[in-house]
């Protein structure tokens, strides 16, 4: 009878090497911090794309690492959402202790505030038009296959340089981003936005074929680029302009129309494929890039003008 190493009882038991076991904690633990912090996001995506594209993972290892974590995730948040039976009840017979209330949530102060705001209907309307945008990293491992001819693997690691940008631009520039005043939150969102689009129109005229190093930088530089004026301005705005206690249900009326627009734009994606192949899909997106500029830069300057005391 033949010796079987633990390894090898292991890929043929449960599919997984010995390799995928010493790397799927680390994935893990990736996965888990971005369940408690948003901005965590892109580096998910980095792990996640680098592990479609190794020998050892593949897409099997990679669904297979995402299905456990959804499960450890859903038990661990079933856990820590119970609760606390160790705390004890407050004593209301103190007159000197009081306990803070939330506030009620009041839609017709919401609607009133909201509709009234200029600032937060440009807000809206940005965010439409650069949440397509930074989805693009849905269709990069197609276009990345397709244009720049990497092999399937190769485009599921390489397209991961898409959140790579947006992990680096995110933990630099949100360093400053708090300090800066609204005049230099103008200005530097508005470079950095146009950096995104030189790197977009670059990508849609070279010929990706042959320029793999340019091709990922690019993707890179517009990750970068993206996801800055996406994660920052409006947000900063919404709970500055609402307030803390209400800030989960305006973030949700910004972010609810920008998803429908992303949904949306990918559902005309194949049609315009269809049309003219990649360069249409390009065009449209540098349309919509040129709106979504102006509409941050108006934006922007809106808030700088209100910010600037009056004679």
């Amino acid at each position: 009878m033949p010796l079987i190493s633990p390894t090898m009882e292991l890929r043929e038991r449960w599919g997984f090497s010995l390799l995928q076991v010493v790397c799927l904690l680390p994935c893990l633990v990736s996965v888990w911090t971005s369940c408690m912090f948003e901005d965590m996001n892109p580096y998910v995506g980095l792990v996640f794309g680098s592990m479609v594209g190794l020998e050892h993972w593949g897409w099997t290892g990679a669904l297979r690492v995402a299905a456990l974590n959804a499960f450890i995730t859903f038990l661990l948040v079933t856990f820590f959402l119970k609760n606390d039976k160790t705390q004890k009840p407050v004593d209301n017979t103190d007159a000197d202790q009081q306990v803070e209330k939330k506030p009620k949530l009041e839609w017709s102060f919401l609607w009133k505030k909201v509709s009234k705001s200029k600032k937060f209907l440009l807000g809206v309307l940005f965010t439409v038009t650069i949440t397509p945008l930074s989805e693009f990293q849905s269709l990069l491992p197609l276009f990345l296959k397709e244009v720049a001819r990497f092999s399937a693997g190769a485009a599921g690691m390489l397209s991961s340089s898409f959140p790579a940008g947006a992990a680096v631009a995110l933990m630099t520039i949100g360093t400053y981003y708090d300090g800066m005043d609204a005049r230099m939150r103008l200005y530097s969102m508005a470079c950095i936005y146009a950096v995104g689009l030189i790197a977009l129109v670059i990508l849609s005229l070279g010929d990706m074929a042959s320029q793999h190093a340019l091709c990922i930088l690019l993707a890179f530089l517009f990750g970068a680029s993206v996801s800055v004026p996406y994660y920052f301005p409006v947000p900063v705005f919404c709970v500055e302009f609402i307030g803390s206690e209400f800030a989960g249900t305006i973030l949700a009326a910004v972010d609810a129309p920008g998803y429908a627009a992303s949904m949306l734009f990918f559902e005309a994606v194949p049609y315009m494929k269809s049309e003219g192949g990649w360069n249409n899909v390009f065009v449209w997106m540098l349309r919509l890039y040129a709106i979504s500029f102006v509409l941050l830069v108006v934006f922007l300057y809106s808030i700088w003008k209100s910010s600037k005391p009056s004679n």
